[in-house]
């Protein structure tokens, strides 16, 4: 065998060995590779479990809104039944006290016309007629 070739073989010796070495190398470096394959699969389960406790989560506050707002709606339609009933109630009240300002008016004038009238009588009379 010439020189040549005997440097061949023993490069081609070395590289099979240095070859060897990286598959060894490599080997090691698979396992923490597939270990955090690994991970990130159940990262991957575990985030869409939370994207779906958050969606449900979200329906449910939403649900929450919903109900608070028709509460919220119904109390403000109780607020405006009985606005408008007092409203009717206030204008019925102050109905009420200019019918009684026009008795009292009457009920004054009719007194002072029975006093005029009294007095008239009691002048026809003649004092000591009453008494």
């Amino acid at each position: 065998m010439s020189d040549a070739n005997a440097a061949v073989l023993a490069a081609i010796a070395d590289l099979a060995v240095r070859f060897g070495k990286l598959e060894q190398r490599f080997e090691v470096l698979e396992q923490p590779v597939g270990n955090l394959e690994q991970r990130f699969d159940k990262l991957e389960q575990r985030v869409d479990a939370l994207a779906g406790e958050v969606t449900r989560l979200r329906v449910d506050i939403m649900g929450r809104l919903d109900r608070q707002q028709d509460m919220l709606n119904s109390i403000r339609t109780d607020v405006g039944v009985n606005m408008a009933a007092t409203d009717r109630v206030r204008d019925a009240n102050l109905e009420t006290r200019k019918d009684l300002v026009q008795l009292q008016d009457q009920v004054s004038l009719i007194h002072r016309r029975l006093m005029q009238l009294e007095e008239r009588v009691d002048r026809r009379e003649g004092p000591g007629a009453h008494g």
